[in-house]
Order: structure tokens, then C-alpha cells, then sequence
């Protein structure tokens, strides 16, 4: 009998842990609660305008391995085209936009620089911290894991509030995570993949994700034999001493698993799945022998919050948009837009119109509003940027996913967050909060994680062989480029260089003294480690007697 596996959850990651179960000899069922497949990364078809309003606007960097993988499976990688630029733009400075480019280059580098996004001394200096970040060498769960970027940044001796501010605005409209707040582990690990594969510094669909992506997936398993249910939400894990042996729904109907080898797959958001944690299964966990340390209690430890959609149809063409992302600046919700009139193919023969979509990041602020309040608010909002108003808007359609919040990468999260077994024989789990090399909650992040899984139950059900064939993209994050920093930072503080160093530093003089004399003696009597948690110790060396080395000259012996 064929063995078979229920997924619970349609997902990007329960279909990409259901194709592979498919393609290794299993029969699967997939549970979604809602009427389409996709969640995070589907799209609602709007009749009346025959439009497709998504999630948010998604992009497609070039290091999004598996993700182009699956898409050339699919035969839908040719939809996408490259963007070599972003935008931001300044409240009431429309159309002055502020153009940052992909880093493939010294040129392009200088560019960035003096692209007034900032003062340039200051974007100079968050070059510096990026490369700073990026080259530090600690274990993944050492002491990166336990710090805040901003955390990290503010110890250093060139921080100031307007990189601060920038890494902020980059980081929220980005992720939905405070700067404050995001580990320093997993932003290293985002800009080591972004530098080593700088170029394109992302792609887009020409088409809309359900088109483009979803919609092709769908059908690829339903061709490979997948059983589909749709409109089903799974209210509660039946289980028996230490498996699962069936779900509850939700209108009141059961599955049970036909055999004793049956799979249970959760594929659901964190949100979600905490529903499932009852005192069955934590009884569950406690009668099971399997080793794994991982419970299910751990997921309270985990933060979500909600990253809204809004789609904007206008009767008019807004002049002097750009056709890439543009981020607004000190936009008190944190939002981004696109004009995706000038991406998809479809919008493109309606040349009289604009069409909007916008990602709301800092949303939090607004949950208690009413739905027409809350749209107010923003298209307000958008309107002190760029020159839209009330009357222009054809079509309003906002999204605020307050069902599929975002996992948020916050300090010390790593070790809180599953793998891809739980203690459970027969129940596995995926989804953007699983710990993956990818670690970020992006696109790629879900599909490597379900990838992951589905390797999983085939080396524990089917063999390391057929395990074999789950081709998971190596995700390499490590540029020469960072061997080059070492070295750089390591000549910097070699006695032999300290002539020339002293006449190159020569206006910093000011600013070290000062650093020195409120610093410098606090650390050389304190000193730090990571809590004996494995990472290499890091204890600045005391001077000569009498003397007062700074701990930018004290930490010397870290690099070389």
C-alpha cells in the first residue's frame, strides 16, 4: 500500500513539501483553509475589475536559488525580468527620487554613496557597518544571535543617529522588523547572500505571482496526482500515545490516517499552529522517546505581526513614477510602492491608468481602526508623497493579513524556532519560522524550509537514497570580498602601517580622544564574551601601565 502523507497547509511551503513527497512514491493530501493555494504568496481575484490584488509586491533576488528553481520547473522563469535600482523619495519632494543601485562594482558603489539618500560621510560609514556586520565571525548560535543589529551598530566607534535612522527605515519596510529588534545573525546572513550574488539586485514578474507562480504550481500537483481540499481548517491534532493519528475540522468532519505509517506535514504560520498546542499533543510529546528537543510550547517564544497589501487602481496616469520599488522616507507606517501598471503585461494596454501596489509594514498602529478608516489613513498618507488623491482611486482593495502575520527575526529567536522533525514519530513540520540557512522570512526562506522537510520524512520513510533527489540549492554566503575586509582591518592596526594610519586619521583625532577618555578605560576593566556559549572569547588586552588604548586599538589581536 502506498504510503501517504497529509500536508496541512497550501502554502508555498506545504506545496513545495507535497511536490517532493509526490515525486518520491507518496500519496498526498493537501489541507488549505482558504479557497485558493498560495497563502502569503497567492493573490485574490477581484471580479468587478478583473485584477488580481496580492499580498504585497514580491521580488525575486538573485540568490533565490530554490525559488528560480521551482520556476524553471514550471517553465514560468522567462516572466521575470531584471530591476538594477531601487528608489526613495522625500514627503512633498515628488518627483526628486533618490536612486540607490545594485553594489556589482566600484562605480556603482560611488554612486550609492553620493546618492544624497543621506549626508555622504553618513553613507559612507553604513557601508562600512554592512561590511563590518558581514565579516564578523561568530557561530550561528553564539553571540550574533543574542544582539540587535542596532545594538551592534551603537557600539561602534562610527555610529551615529542618521545610519541608525537609514538601517531602521531599510530594515521595518523591508521585514516588519524594528531595527531595534531584528538579530545581528540573521542580517549578517542577509547581506553576506545579497553580496555575494549582487546582480540583478533582484527581479519581478511581469505578470501577477498567482500567474506567474501559483497558478502553474497548482496545476503541476494536481497533474502529479495531489489531492486538493480547499475551504478546510483543521481545528485540532487527534493524537495517540506518541502519533497523530487523524484531524478535526472545523464544519465538524474528521480525517483519519488509513494506516499506521501515515504522515502528518504542518505547513500553517506560527499563529496558526499554536492553535494546534492542546494537552494532547503536549501529552504526546511527553510519551515519545525520539530525541529531538523541540517543543511545541516553544512557539509562544516566537513574534509575528502583520504586513498589509494595498492595491490601487487610478483613473488617471501619474507622471514620473518610476516602473521599480520606491521607498518612502519617514513614512510614519513604513510603506513602499510599485507602479505595477508598468511591470505586468496585462496593465500595460490600459495606458490611461496607474495602478499602485503598496506594502504597509508598520501596520500594528492601525488594527483597531475600521476598514474604510484605515484606507483612509493610508491613501492620506500616500497623497503627502505623491500627488494622488481620493477622487483619483478607481479601486481600493487592501489586504491586511491579519490571519498570515509575518514571523518576525528577532534577537535571540534561533533557538526557539523547530527544525524540521518534532518529537512526534510521525508529525513534521515547515513553514518561514523553521530554521533554514536562509534564516530571513522571505520567499526563499519557505521554499528552502519545505525542501528541507520533505528531504526529512523521505530519509526516514523511503531511504537516503531516494532522499538524494531533493536537490536543495547550497546558499554559498561567504564573498571574498569579506576574506579582503579581514585584511584590511588586520593591516589597519599593524604597528609597521601606524605611521601612515596616524596622518590618514588625523581629523579623527578629536572624536577618538573623546571616545577614549569615556570609553576606553570601561572596557579594558570589563571586557566581554558571549556567556560561555562556544563563540571565540574576546577580551580587549590591557596597555602599557599609564597608558590609554582605545578599544579600536586594543581589539587588534581579534583580526590578525
Amino acid at each position: 500500500m502506498q504510503q501517504k502523507a497529509i500536508v496541512i497547509g497550501g502554502g508555498l511551503a506545504g506545496m513545495t513539501v507535497a511536490k517532493e513527497l509526490l515525486k518520491g512514491g507518496m500519496q498526498v493530501d493537501l489541507v488549505e483553509s482558504l479557497d485558493r493555494l498560495g497563502g502569503k504568496a497567492g493573490a485574490d481575484y477581484c471580479e468587478d475589475h478583473q485584477l488580481y490584488a496580492e499580498h504585497g509586491y514580491h521580488v525575486f533576488p538573485a540568490w533565490y536559488g530554490n525559488t528560480r528553481q521551482i520556476m524553471r520547473d514550471l517553465g514560468t522563469e522567462d516572466v521575470l525580468f531584471d530591476i538594477d535600482r531601487a528608489h526613495s523619495l522625500v514627503k512633498g519632494r515628488f518627483p526628486e527620487f533618490h536612486t540607490v543601485h545594485e553594489v556589482s562594482g566600484v562605480r556603482n558603489v560611488l554612486r550609492n554613496v553620493f546618492s544624497k539618500v543621506m549626508p555622504w560621510p553618513d553613507m559612507f560609514l553604513g557601508f562600512y557597518f554592512v561590511l563590518d556586520l558581514a565579516s564578523e565571525r561568530f557561530r550561528r548560535q553564539g553571540f550574533l544571535d543574542r544582539v540587535s543589529v542596532n545594538g551592534l551598530l551603537r557600539s561602534r566607534f562610527y555610529a551615529s543617529e542618521e545610519i541608525a535612522r537609514a538601517h531602521q527605515r531599510e530594515i521595518l519596510q523591508a521585514q516588519s522588523v524594528p531595527f531595534y529588534e531584528i538579530s545581528a545573525m540573521t542580517m549578517q546572513t542577509l547581506i553576506r547572500y545579497w553580496s555575494r550574488y549582487p546582480s540583478p539586485l533582484y527581479s519581478v514578474l511581469s505578470r501577477n505571482l498567482h500567474e506567474g507562480l501559483i497558478g502553474p504550481f497548482e496545476q503541476q500537483l494536481r497533474d502529479l496526482g495531489c489531492t486538493i481540499h480547499c475551504g478546510k481548517s483543521v481545528a485540532k491534532l487527534l493524537t495517540t500515545h506518541d502519533r497523530v493519528s487523524g484531524l478535526d475540522f472545523e464544519d465538524g468532519s474528521r480525517l483519519d490516517a488509513t494506516g499506521a505509517n501515515d504522515i502528518f506535514v504542518i505547513a500553517t504560520p506560527p499563529n496558526v499552529t499554536s492553535r494546534f498546542v492542546d494537552d494532547g499533543l503536549i501529552t504526546a510529546e511527553q510519551m515519545s522517546a525520539s530525541t529531538e528537543t523541540w517543543s511545541f510550547a516553544n512557539l509562544s517564544y516566537l513574534k509575528t505581526a502583520p504586513m498589509a497589501g494595498l492595491t490601487l487602481c487610478l483613473n488617471r496616469r501619474v507622471a514620473h513614477l518610476p516602473k521599480e520599488p520606491v521607498t518612502l522616507i519617514d513614512s510614519p507606517h513604513y510603506m513602499a510602492c510599485v507602479d505595477i501598471s508598468q511591470q505586468w503585461d496585462d496593465l500595460q494596454t490600459a495606458p490611461h491608468r496607474t495602478v499602485l501596489s503598496l506594502i504597509v509594514s508598520n501596520f500594528e498602529p492601525l488594527k483597531g481602526l475600521s476598514h474604510h478608516k484605515k484606507l483612509q489613513v493610508l491613501i492620506d498618507e500616500l497623497g503627502e508623497y505623491i500627488p494622488v488623491d481620493h477622487k483619483d482611486i478607481e479601486f481600493a482593495y487592501l489586504q491586511e493579513n491579519l490571519h498570515a502575520p509575518l514571523f518576525l527575526n528577532t534577537v535571540g529567536s534561533w533557538r526557539h524556532r523547530p527544525c524540521t522533525r518534532t518529537r512526534l514519530a510521525n508529525l513534521y513540520i515547515t513553514g518561514d519560522y523553521c530554521r533554514t540557512r536562509v534564516d530571513l522570512t522571505t520567499m526563499e526562506g519557505v521554499v528552502t524550509s519545505g525542501l528541507e522537510t520533505a528531504k526529512s520524512i523521505l530519509h526516514d520513510h523511503k531511504g537516503s537514497a531516494t532522499a538524494k533527489m531533493v536537490t536543495i540549492h547550497p546558499h554559498k554566503a561567504r564573498p571574498r570580498v569579506y576574506f579582503f575586509v579581514d585584511e584590511v582591518r588586520a593591516l589597519t592596526y599593524r604597528p609597521a602601517l601606524s605611521r601612515g594610519q596616524s596622518v590618514a586619521t588625523s581629523p579623527l583625532k578629536p572624536l577618538r580622544s573623546h571616545h577614549e577618555a569615556t570609553c576606553g578605560d570601561h572596557w579594558r576593566r570589563a571586557g566581554w564574551d558571549d556567556g560561555g556559549k562556544g563563540t571565540r572569547q574576546t577580551r580587549y588586552r590591557r596597555g602599557p601601565p599609564g597608558s590609554r588604548q582605545s578599544p579600536w586599538r586594543q581589539s587588534r589581536g581579534r583580526f590578525q
